[in-house]
């Protein structure tokens, strides 16, 4: 466990901060589209399970959201980065 341990403090700070916000991105994502599911929001659910392929049709519902909210998630948080401010 302490290999694993320095490796992570040898990773660079913006990596590990863009890997941060692109796992809680992809969880709030995740979360979303179980939760559209569960809900059986506009029917979804019905939809799914009357199709033959339901568990691809969740997997790529739910990755979809996933990716998507890691996306937004680290695109702000790169556009929030504290800059360093030069009068010129």
């Amino acid at each position: 466990m302490r290999k694993i341990e320095q490796q992570i403090a040898r990773t660079p700070k913006l990596l590990r901060f863009l890997g941060a916000h692109a796992l809680i991105g992809a969880g709030a994502g995740t979360v979303a589209g179980v939760a559209l599911i569960a809900t059986n929001t506009a029917g979804l659910y019905d939809l799914m399970a009357a199709s033959n392929t339901m568990a691809i049709a969740s997997f790529m519902l739910v990755s979809s959201f996933a990716l998507t909210f890691a996306g937004a998630s680290v695109g702000t948080a790169v556009m929030l980065l504290p800059r360093d401010r030069q009068d010129h």
